[in-house]
């Protein structure tokens, strides 16, 4: 298996064989404490990528001046849009629903009452759906005979 160090080695060997495919002007990855590290040099300065490892994970970050024209082509490259394409913009609403919710204080320190509710298309909504500690005992006894 994998540690995060090799992962983040892999990770910064990739985005080097890229860059350098894209014409970047790359040194090669150094390590360091807690990352590997290579400069990209550009016309208008020069510029980090750090793959930093540890316990929990890699994370790849971009040094240098944010104005540099370099710097916005890595971060757009590296961060970019093109990342994610597959994202929908919009969410549909699903056909069925589940919802359950608890109450009480459980075994250990008193009862706890569950309940779970299924509903689909065909399913009337009579109420709107509101939290239970809005309704008044007078409310549930009102509405229980509809849904006996």
């Amino acid at each position: 298996m994998r540690n995060s160090k090799d992962s983040a080695k892999n990770i910064i060997d990739n985005f080097i064989k890229i860059l350098k495919q894209d014409g970047f002007e790359i040194s090669e990855p150094q390590i360091a404490q807690f990352s590997y590290q290579a400069d990209i040099t550009g016309s208008d300065g020069k510029i980090k990528l750090l793959v930093y490892f540890g316990k929990k994970g890699n994370k790849v970050v971009l040094q240098g001046n944010k104005d540099l024209n370099l710097y916005q082509e890595l971060n757009h490259k590296i961060f970019g849009a093109q990342l994610f394409n597959n994202v929908k913009n919009s969410v549909t609403e699903p056909d069925i629903y589940i919802g359950t919710d608890e109450s009480g204080k459980g075994d250990y320190f008193g009862p706890l009452v569950v309940a779970s509710v299924f509903t689909d298309p065909s399913f009337n909504l009579l109420y709107f759906v509101y939290h239970s500690t809005s309704f008044t005992n007078f409310y549930y006894k009102s509405i229980h005979l509809e849904f006996l």
